[in-house]
């Protein structure tokens, strides 16, 4: 601890063994100046590092919109991002094998999100490599009220699906909470089952829709992102979540699947719309602020099933 003592002498005494500043009362503005000074001192430096990323993002490189390579591994035998680009069909081999399994940097998730009437619904289930989590949440868009349950699961890595396209089943039972996720030839089937939440979603899955899948690099070798999202699921489903009842059968829906090795800090910006214009479902996926975005971006719009690619947007 520092105790400062204003005293009319003209020299400041330093008494090391009890840590007493004896400051002169004319002399206390200075100190306080100096004092302030050395505080801003790490501000300026931090504006400087957030000015100059500002300024790199400015001079980035234009948009190549690659195409990825049919039945190509996504990573080589070091773990190292073997391809970049855009495809409208997941055609990657997720090979997770490559990662080294004492990886903390693993991000895998499932994010599912249907809109009904005023009503959004999202299940997540997913894990961070050291820690897993299952969400459930029910948003009132017009007033903003937010139910949510969840559960997070120290020391846990789910085992999911390495393809979305394909057939694939994920259960947890707890006593407190079972979740499910079942994906067919032409459903996916969504339970999510807690103490004051009851939810069951069942989404058309149609394998001719086209879908948004990216392969992205970082700076670091060994980390990357693959990205699949489709757009404008058909949903029918009955949600009980305290004393919120709701049942609907023409909701529309999209997935957000995502697996990767992330920096430990990033910025993203993301935003889908699922909809359908004259009973033709159209789908927007826009995104940005993630990796190496000169091979290809996530902004693409989706009309009567087919997946239309455009490049960089300013909002």
């Amino acid at each position: 601890n520092l105790i400062i003592k204003l005293t009319p002498q003209d020299t400041p005494i330093y008494d090391v063994y009890n840590h007493v500043i004896d400051v002169p009362q004319e002399n206390l503005f200075l100190y306080a100046a100096i004092l302030v000074l050395l505080a801003f001192i790490p501000l300026y430096f931090a504006s400087k590092l957030y000015l100059k990323r500002i300024k790199k993002e400015k001079e980035e490189l234009p948009c190549k919109n690659e195409s990825l390579e049919e039945n190509t591994s996504l990573l080589d035998n070091k773990g190292n991002l073997n391809i970049h680009g855009f495809a409208p069909k997941f055609i990657v081999n997720y090979n997770r094998d490559k990662i080294c399994k004492r990886s903390l940097t693993l991000k895998e998730w499932n994010f599912y999100q249907v809109i009904s009437g005023d009503y959004s619904i999202q299940l997540t289930v997913g894990h961070l490599s050291y820690i897993a989590n299952l969400s459930f949440t029910v948003i009132n868009l017009k007033n903003g009220e937010k139910k949510s349950s969840s559960m997070m699961i120290p020391l846990t890595k789910f085992d999911l699906d390495l393809n979305p396209e394909k057939p694939s089943k994920f259960n947890y039972n707890h006593k407190d909470i079972e979740v499910s996720l079942e994906v067919t030839e032409s459903k996916r089937i969504l339970k999510y089952k807690a103490n004051n939440v009851s939810a069951s979603l069942e989404l058309d899955n149609d394998i001719n829709n086209e879908k948004m899948v990216i392969a992205t690099s970082f700076d670091k070798k060994k980390q990357f992102y693959l990205n699949y999202k489709e757009n404008y699921y058909r949903v029918k489903g009955n949600i009980k979540f305290d004393d919120l009842e709701l049942n609907f059968d023409n909701a529309t829906g999209l997935l957000d699947w995502g697996r990767g090795r992330w920096p430990y800090s990033h910025r993203w910006v993301w935003g889908s719309l699922s909809t359908h214009v004259d009973n033709i479902p159209f789908g927007l996926n826009i995104g940005y602020g993630f990796g190496d975005l000169t091979h290809a971006t996530e902004n693409v719009f989706f009309y009567d099933k087919k997946a239309y690619k455009f490049s960089k947007l300013s909002v």
